[in-house]
Order: structure tokens, then sequence, then C-alpha cells
């Protein structure tokens, strides 16, 4: 439906691309391919075993940047941080925003670049037309009702980006997970947020196309209400766009600071609730 085209927006097309190496491994995690780090010795929280799952933006659970999230938060939880590959080994293909991640040097390689960008938009929006709730969450719900009993996971947290911050809504509606954190969320409708059974934070920016004023005023409304086991927290982002919790641009200094900004707060409720 439309909402689930909402999410194509420009922004949801840019970004830049960490550098650094993953230290997680691949593996397979009731029944799907996913991505999980584990804290370095020494920074293991010790006690009940909790993790957090981590469901990315419409790039998948290759994309670099979001690796590079799961290590982090890895580490400074203490606990493992799991990216499970929802879209089956089919995402939006990163060279689609090449243009934007690793610009060429060249005019021409730029050129080439936006040349991709445009040979990728019908795949682009086959993905969309492919990826909507009705298919996506039966594929998401189970997996999230299987993996607490397959890991031996205690208390089990969920971070949505973007296209997967709906789902962190939606989870909490279906009280799947213990804590959720939607990070600049698209899709979502005022439903869902109505229907959310589990304690989180949601994460904005401004005059967010993805995540509209009426998706803000909804949120306000729930923080203030402040509902017995599901208190709701927020923090609007300003100066930054959407997706930069995981693809802004880190040589800019203030999206620098709001991207470690964004990933202390997740790390801060995390530790609080789980």
């Amino acid at each position: 439906g439309k909402k689930d085209l909402d999410m194509s927006c420009p922004d949801c097309f840019k970004g830049s691309l960490d550098s650094g190496t993953p230290t997680g491994e691949e593996t397979k995690i009731a029944g799907l391919d996913a991505y999980v780090a584990k804290p370095k010795a020494g920074s293991e929280a010790g006690g009940e075993k909790k993790a957090v799952v981590l469901i990315t933006d419409i790039f998948g659970w290759k994309l670099l940047n979001v690796r590079l999230v799961a290590d982090e938060m890895a580490n400074r939880l203490g606990h493992e941080v799991i990216i499970p590959d929802f879209f089956l080994g089919y995402p939006v293909a990163k060279d689609a925003i090449d243009v934007f991640l690793v610009p060429a040097d060249s005019f021409f390689g730029r050129a080439g670049q936006w040349g991709t960008l445009f040979f990728r938009i019908p795949q682009t929006i086959h993905w969309m037309l492919t990826h909507t709730k009705p298919k996506c969450l039966p594929i998401i719900q189970k997996w999230f009702e299987e993996v607490k009993a397959e890991r031996g996971i205690a208390r089990l947290g969920a971070e949505g980006f973007c296209w997967g911050g709906r789902y962190s809504v939606i989870l909490a509606g279906l009280g799947l997970v213990d804590y959720f954190v939607a990070a600049h969320p698209s899709s979502v409708e005022i439903e869902e947020l109505n229907e959310m059974k589990r304690p989180g934070l949601f994460i904005t920016v401004e005059k967010d196309f993805a995540f509209s004023d009426k998706h803000v005023a909804k949120v306000k409304e729930l923080v203030e209400a402040k509902k017995e086991g599901c208190a709701i927290s927020h923090k609007e982002f300003l100066g930054v766009k959407h997706g930069f919790a995981v693809r802004g641009l880190k040589s800019d200094p203030l999206v620098a600071q709001a991207r470690e900004e964004a990933l202390a707060l997740a790390v801060q409720h995390f530790k609080a609730s789980l």
C-alpha cells in the first residue's frame, strides 16, 4: 500500500560509508543468516543473557555501517548484538547510492555512479513493492518468536533504523521485545503507535518526510501518558537528516556528534530497561 512506499524519501538514499573492519561473525540464527557482534573480552556484562537485535534500513545486514554500529553497541552493552537478514539475501543494492556514499574523484566516475543510481530505480521500486508489511512481518515475527529459546536469551531488545524502525514499533505491539528503539522510522501507521505494549525510545529528526508531524505529535502524547509498563521516551535531533544514525557523514562534526549521541542514548536505554 501507499504507506509502504512512503519510505522512498530522498534521504533514504543518502549518507556515507564508514571505514573500519567489523569484528563479529556471520552465522545462522532461527533459520536466517545473521551477523553477531559479541563484546570484547573483559567487557561482558555477565548475569542473565540479554541481546539486542538491529533491524536494518533497506540496504540490509551486510552494510558496513550497521555492522560497525553492532560491534560498538555490543562492547558498550556487554551483550551480543544480532543483525538478521530479514531480506533473505535481497536488499536494495548498495551501489545504488555509491554516488552519495563514496563519490568518485572524477566527473566521469561520478557520471557512472549517477547512471547506476538511475539503473537501480526500477529494482528499488520492485523491492519496495515486494517488501511490504504483509510479506515481511511473518518472516520477522517468526524469527523473534524463536530466537529467545534458540539462543537462551532472557531479555531481548530491538533497534530499527528507517525501514526497520517500523518493525521495532510493531514488535512492541506484539510483545515480542522487552524494549525497543525506533531511529528515524519510516512508514509507521498511527494505529501501530497506539498498539505498542512495550517501553521504548523514539529518535527523530525535524521535518522528516518519512515520519510526519502528526506521528511526532502522537509520540509526544505517548511520552506524556506515562503508561504503566509501556513508558515511551523521545529525542528529536536538530540539524541532521533521516538516516543519520547509521549513514550520517562522520566527517561533518555536527552529524558525527549526533550519531554518537544517538548510539549512546540507545545503549543507555537498553542498559536501564533490559
